[in-house]
């Protein structure tokens, strides 16, 4: 498992700029308050499953989204909290949207707040692709019940994600 929270000497500057972050057999946890953005166009974050938290800023930008290949190892998915844009593609397969697990684990102070979905923007746009397969909702199959509650065991994004803008 890979767990990284960013700071700073003078806490102005939070943000993280990912290269490649790998578990191979594990989960990556990234926070950055202001902002999580790829280093290249060859960055990639991956791991079973993804968390990542930029309270105070974004994740990825339109012209470089943040590139993830989760469910590398097995079962897993991608959860994310921003206060600002989420910019974010999954390279291989399908990208499943998980419950907000840990994310709040990642928080650097105390907080109130909770996630409330799987990806959740609080006042930017939420921007998702999945290059090769589906965009889908694994909270259902997680949950009490999960593969039964469906004949398919899939739903489909349906409120999956929460943004202002779109």
């Amino acid at each position: 498992n890979i767990l990284v929270g960013a700071t700073s000497n003078d806490n102005l500057n939070r943000k993280l700029i990912a290269g490649t972050i790998t578990a191979l057999n594990g989960n990556v946890r990234l926070n950055a308050d202001d902002g999580i953005d790829s280093a290249n166009t060859n960055s990639i974050v991956r791991g079973r499953s993804v968390e990542l938290a930029a309270l105070s800023g974004h994740i990825g930008s339109l012209a470089q989204p943040l590139l993830v290949d989760s469910s590398n190892s097995g079962a897993g998915g991608v959860s994310v909290w921003a206060k600002n844009d989420i910019f974010l593609t999954e390279t291989t397969g399908d990208l499943w949207l998980i419950a907000p697990l840990h994310v709040d684990t990642l928080l650097p102070v105390p907080t109130t707040r909770t996630a409330t979905a799987s990806v959740q923007s609080d006042l930017g746009q939420v921007v998702l692709e999945s290059r090769s397969g589906s965009i889908l909702d694994g909270i259902a199959e997680i949950a009490p019940g999960g593969l039964g509650q469906n004949p398919a065991g899939v739903n489909r994004i349906q409120n999956a994600f929460i943004a202002n803008a779109i």
